[in-house]
């Protein structure tokens, strides 16, 4: 029940611009980020810290945020996080933060429920990288997801 109220919220949500802060105020990884107040971005999970690719996967989010306006459409929070996609433009070219990480092999997919279309895409991003054997998926079975490190 919860799930597709985060969809609906984030659907229903005012969107702000928002940019990349200090990230000495959080313990970022490849999906956490302080911008106006800690942000986790919505269906998606990067490597944990500690676990293979998790500097490539912040270092790849950073620079694609740069210090770029952000646009984020949030919903639920997580740990005292909003949990948000977040959009950037990149020349002319609006690019969704989760697709990119997850196109680039730098986050595994990580909805259930929500949005059908949105988790679709990722899933088709997340079939493209592994494809492709990049990042994660150049790991052996495609390195352990971040969920089971947590859970270890």
């Amino acid at each position: 029940m919860i799930r597709p109220l985060l969809a609906l919220l984030l659907l229903a949500s005012p969107a702000w611009a928002d940019r990349l802060c200090d990230p000495s105020r959080t313990r970022p990884d490849g999906d956490t980020f302080y911008l106006s107040a800690p942000v986790r971005l919505y269906g998606v999970d990067a490597p944990e810290r500690g676990q293979p690719l998790w500097e490539e996967a912040l270092t790849h989010a950073r620079t694609i945020m740069g210090d770029r306006k952000l646009e984020t459409l949030c919903g639920d929070h997580s740990y005292g996080r909003r949990v948000c996609r977040v959009l950037v433009e990149v020349d002319g070219q609006t690019l969704d933060l989760g697709l990119e990480l997850v196109r680039s092999g730098l986050a595994y997919p990580a909805m259930r429920g929500g949005d059908p279309l949105y988790r679709d895409a990722l899933d088709a991003a997340a079939k493209e990288a592994e494809a492709a054997g990049v990042g994660v998926w150049a790991l052996p079975d495609g390195g352990v997801r971040p969920w089971e490190y947590r859970r270890r």
